[in-house]
């Protein structure tokens, strides 16, 4: 008796259902003959809405160049953005630690990208061989474009500024060279 009026009300529920879900004409192969909706002012006019979104949370490459100063005890950076975000870099050396055999540098750092609706500011931490200065640094952005993203810094140092990509360093400070690769959105 008890299954006989679970039926008696689910049946219905059922029914309604299958009658109410949108139905689309179909081609050969099972694709929809209608294209999906489009985004108002997308980047790209009429493209579908899953692509529009696809395309704009991609990784993204990021490259700078960026050079250091000591002011008032604090180990201060700034730079310029180049690559899929153009803009300024400004940040923070928040813990600089050598190992005991003095090879290899621990970094915690903050570095901030300032670019328009694409500004973040990411906290980030890895390491620096000593020799011959190369870096790794993984983090996240923490607040800004892409808040929650994953961030990889890999930069390398140049202490004579004598890559073309130091040009721009003022002079008689280190130059460091590198990308900044951003994940996707994770929202």
């Amino acid at each position: 008796m008890g299954t006989s009026r679970v039926l008696h009300r689910v049946v219905p529920v059922v029914t309604a259902i299958v009658f109410l879900l949108p139905t689309a004409p179909a081609r050969a192969g099972g694709q929809s003959a209608v294209p999906g909706p489009t985004v108002q002012g997308s980047p790209v006019p009429g493209m579908p809405a899953g692509m529009a979104e696809a395309r704009s949370q991609r990784p993204v490459e990021i490259t700078f160049t960026k050079w250091g100063n000591v002011v008032d005890g604090a180990n201060l950076l700034v730079g310029v953005t180049g690559g899929d975000v153009t803009g300024v870099l400004a940040g923070q050396s928040l813990r600089s630690q050598l190992s005991y055999d003095q090879r290899i540098n621990l970094i915690e750092a903050i570095y901030e990208v300032q670019a328009g609706p694409r500004s973040f500011t990411a906290l980030i931490r890895g390491g620096r061989t000593t020799n011959p200065g190369d870096a790794i640094l993984d983090g996240v952005i923490l607040d800004g474009w892409r808040t929650g993203a994953s961030v990889r810094v890999k930069f390398h140092r140049d202490p004579e500024a004598t890559d073309p990509a130091c040009a721009s360093v003022p002079a008689g400070l280190a130059c460091f060279y590198g990308t900044i690769s951003v994940g996707r959105d994770p929202r």
